[in-house]
C-alpha cells in the first residue's frame, strides 16, 4: 500500500516552485513511504537466508546491478532530454515497481512453525542491551566512512581536474567491485567469523581513505575504488551474517535498527560533518573518514541475542 503513495510525492516535486521547505515536504514524504520497504525486503530474503532458501548476497548484488543501469539510463536520457527525466524516470520506476508488487507472490512466503506466535521485542528494548549499542556503534562507523565519499567525492575529483567521464567510471568501479563481493559472498567468506570480516572491512576503510586523501592519480584512485567491496559490501554481508544468527523475532527489529541508524541517521550526520570538514580540509576530509577505520578496529562485535 505504501508504494501507491512514492509517485504522489516524485511527482509533488514538480510543484515545489523552488522552495526549501515544499522540497523538504516532498522529501520527507517519498522517504517515509518508500524507505521502509528496504530493510523490509531485506529481512525477507535474510529469512530465507536463514532457511537455506537462497543466497543472501547473489540475490542482493541484483539491487547494484539495477543502480548501474539505472544510473546508465538516466545519463543517457538527462544527455538526450535534460535533467527533467531524472524525476519522470525515477517516477516511471516507481509506478513499474507499484504495478510488480499487486502480483501475489509465488510461491508464498515461508515461514517456521511457531515463528508467527513470538513477540516482536521494542526497538527501545533492544537499544538497552550493551551487544546491540556496540554492533550499532561499529557499522556506523564502517557505513558511516563513506559520507564524504557519497557527497563530496565528485566534487573533489572534479576540481582536482579530472573529468566527468572519468570519475563516472571510477564510480562504476567501485559498484562492480560490490557487485561481485556480493555474487561470491558464500563461498569467500561463507566460514569467516564476523570479528575477521569487519576488521578487513576496517582496515580496508583506513587505507581506501587515506588513500584518496593523499592521490589525484587516476589508476591509484580506480584500484583504491575496487576496495568498496571490502569497505561497503563486506561490511553489509557481515551485518546481514550478524542479523542471522539471532533468534527469529529479532531478525525485523535488528534489520530496521540497522537502516534506521548505520545507514540512515549516522550517514546524515556525517554527511553534514563532512560537508564542514570538506569546506575547512577540502580533500583531507577523507582522512576524518579513514579515523572511524581505526576506531572501528578496537570495537568488538557480541554475539547477538539468542535464546
Amino acid at each position: 500500500m505504501k508504494l501507491a503513495f512514492d509517485p504522489f510525492w516524485v511527482v509533488d516535486h514538480f510543484f515545489t516552485g523552488g522552495n526549501f521547505w515544499w522540497l523538504a515536504l516532498a522529501t520527507i514524504g517519498f522517504n517515509a513511504t518508500f524507505g521502509p520497504g528496504i530493510p523490509l525486503s531485506d529481512s525477507v530474503a535474510n529469512y530465507y537466508n536463514k532457511l537455506n532458501l537462497l543466497d543472501y548476497g547473489r540475490s542482493r548484488l541484483w539491487g547494484s546491478v539495477a543502480f548501474i543501469v539505472g544510473s546508465s539510463l538516466v545519463g543517457y536520457l538527462v544527455n538526450g532530454f535534460g535533467s527533467d527525466m531524472i524525476v519522470y524516470t525515477a517516477m516511471a520506476g516507481l509506478l513499474v515497481t507499484l504495478l510488480l508488487s499487486l502480483r501475489q507472490p509465488t510461491p508464498l512466503p515461508e515461514t517456521r512453525v511457531g515463528s508467527e506466535q513470538q513477540a516482536k521485542p521494542s526497538i527501545f528494548i533492544l537499544l538497552k542491551q550493551w551487544p546491540i549499542v556496540k554492533f550499532l556503534i561499529l557499522v556506523s562507523l564502517l557505513q558511516g566512512s563513506h559520507a564524504a565519499y557519497y557527497s563530496f567525492s565528485t566534487l573533489h575529483w572534479t576540481e582536482v581536474g579530472i573529468s566527468e567521464s572519468v570519475i563516472g567510471y571510477l564510480w562504476s568501479f567501485s559498484v562492480v567491485s560490490e557487485v561481485l563481493l556480493f555474487a561470491f559472498s558464500a563461498r569467500l567468506f561463507g566460514a569467516w567469523s564476523l570479528r575477521a570480516m569487519f576488521i578487513v572491512a576496517s582496515l580496508a576503510v583506513v587505507v581506501r581513505w587515506c588513500g584518496v586523501a593523499m592521490t589525484n592519480e587516476v589508476w591509484l584512485l580506480a584500484l583504491l575504488q575496487t576496495l568498496h567491496g571490502l569497505t561497503f559490501a563486506l561490511t553489509h554481508y557481515a551485518t546481514i551474517r550478524y542479523i542471522q544468527l539471532a533468534d527469529d523475532q529479532y531478525l525485523v527489529p535488528l534489520q530496521g535498527l540497522y537502516n534506521a541508524i548505520p545507514l540512515g541517521a549516522f550517514i546524515a550526520l556525517m554527511t553534514a560533518l563532512s560537508g564542514w570538514g570538506y569546506e575547512f580540509f577540502g580533500g583531507n576530509v577523507f582522512l576524518l573518514m579513514a579515523v572511524m577505520g581505526i576506531v572501528a578496529l578496537f570495537v568488538k562485535v557480541e554475539q547477538p541475542i539468542s535464546k
